[in-house]
């Protein structure tokens, strides 16, 4: 059992959250530009499965997350030639992802792995751990920062880029000024369908490389559903932080400490059922709570 007030609890808590890190930049990229993108999930899902049956086949680290980079990009470009081409509604462009992500993924694991609920039976790529000695030799710091997944670093140094890109930088002014007023951006010379399709790809790559994560980091199988609803839970999280991108990244990292909590509350003989619940349940309280105080802090 991992005691809360050790290093390995952390470290753990940042590894569970690097995936949900990813969800919620996907998420603020498009709710910035003006875009309801609830089909991270989906993509997320997707790209697990294609990074975990690329690595396998080909034997390639590198090809399998290109493999899962590559069907979430697809993914988002269909999302985009419908919403920005078709004119259809993005909830239901969404929902619609989702759903096929679901079940085509099942499909396609019981085709090639000859089961409706792992690939255990596929010998899967992992991505590597980084043993930095910089931050090795940091006392306590270096047990929770060090040795961890390559995305878990990248998830890391994107979220401060991120910030600055849509912050700083006139690509970001243009992003920010489509999703406060497209007409008033129109006559402002941006070109809104650019911004969108940038927005929409971008938040494709971000959810494959959370996706890529999942099935060649924190474990090195896919199985049925593995993103567990971590997109809904970006979406969430984005909805009661808003456009603080600091502050959502730190509920995606409470999701994860409270995630690796539920864990250790088996060993109590909890119900299994119970327990994966409590993650859930305690994110949505604290998202409630810090929306009300923000809502007073604003009277």
């Amino acid at each position: 059992m991992v005691i809360i007030t050790r290093p390995d609890f952390f470290y753990l808590a940042l590894r569970s959250s690097t995936s949900l890190f990813f969800a919620v930049l996907a998420v603020y990229v498009c709710d910035v530009s003006g875009i309801v993108n609830i089909a991270v999930e989906g993509m997320m899902l997707m790209s697990a499965f294609w990074g975990m049956a690329v690595s396998t086949w080909t034997k390639s680290t590198f090809l399998g997350v290109l493999g899962g980079i590559f069907s979430s990009i697809m993914l988002s470009i269909l999302f985009a030639v419908l919403y920005l081409k078709l004119k259809a509604n993005p909830i239901m462009i969404g929902l619609s992802i989702n759903l096929f992500s679901a079940g085509f993924t099942i499909l396609l694991l019981n085709a090639f792995a000859g089961s409706k609920g792992t690939s255990i039976s596929m010998k899967s790529r992992v991505l590597p751990n980084l043993d930095i000695p910089v931050l090795k030799n940091i006392p306590v710091l270096g047990d929770i920062l060090n040795n961890h997944n390559v995305l878990t670093y990248i998830a890391l140094v994107l979220i401060p880029l991120m910030h600055f890109m849509v912050e700083k930088t006139k690509w970001g002014l243009r992003m920010r000024a489509v999703g406060e007023s497209e007409e008033m951006a129109r006559n402002l010379g941006v070109d809104v369908e650019k911004v969108k399709t940038f927005a929409i790809l971008l938040s494709g790559l971000l959810s494959a490389l959370g996706g890529v994560f999942l099935s060649m980091g924190y474990v090195s199988w896919f199985s049925k559903n593995m993103t567990g609803g971590r997109g809904f839970i970006a979406l969430a999280i984005q909805a009661f932080g808003g456009r603080l991108i600091y502050l959502s990244s730190l509920m995606a990292f409470l999701f994860g400490m409270m995630e690796i909590l539920s864990y250790n509350l088996q060993v109590f003989g909890f119900s299994v059922e119970a327990v994966k619940m409590i993650p859930f349940v305690l994110t949505m309280l604290l998202l409630v709570i810090f929306s009300k105080f923000k809502n007073q802090k604003s009277l």
